[in-house]
């Protein structure tokens, strides 16, 4: 739904029939520009797809047909993936990041886009943690050769007659 800066309704777009299926997982404005991002979790098949499309300012529809910018393997069957995507440190990118944990096995991917959605550079760390869940939190752009990565630890705690996941730090 896009309003006016008197919140008179201008319009209301639905976004099901443009999907394939996915589901969204949030709309961002990146210098000037709209954004559509959406998922397709394959718990069997141990996938995670991500898919994006540029919304036209004027009357909310996709601008195009809805792309695929990513494509994961997770780490297992029961992992748990932790999606996060945001402007770049000047806006003149798109950075995303996907993270997941199974046990203590873990899988990160970073991946930036130019503003119209080309890949322009692409990582992926796997690596061993000595807790059971290990999540890539966030990557900040401190500038355009600089990262900081942060991460948040969890740990299952007994919950009745089930275990649950709760923060650590």
């Amino acid at each position: 739904i896009k309003y006016d800066y008197k919140y008179k309704q201008l319009y209301n777009y639905e976004y099901e029939s443009n999907l394939k299926g996915s589901e969204v997982y949030t709309i961002q404005q990146i210098k000037g520009n709209l954004y559509l991002f959406s998922y397709l979790y394959d718990r069997k098949g141990e996938r995670y797809s991500v898919f994006s499309s540029n919304i036209n300012k004027e009357n909310g529809k996709l601008s195009g047909e809805l792309k695929e910018i990513g494509d994961f393997s997770l780490a297992g069957k029961d992992s748990y993936p932790l999606l996060s995507i945001y402007p770049g440190a000047d806006s003149s990118d798109i950075i995303l990041t996907l993270s997941s944990s199974f046990g203590k096995k873990e899988k990160n991917y970073i991946k930036t886009f130019d503003l119209n959605l080309k890949e322009t550079n692409s990582t992926t760390i796997v690596s061993q943690s000595e807790r059971e869940l290990h999540f890539l939190y966030q990557v900040i752009p401190v500038n355009k050769n600089l990262i900081l990565i942060t991460e948040t630890n969890q740990e299952y705690v007994q919950a009745g007659k089930k275990k649950k996941a709760v923060y650590k730090d």
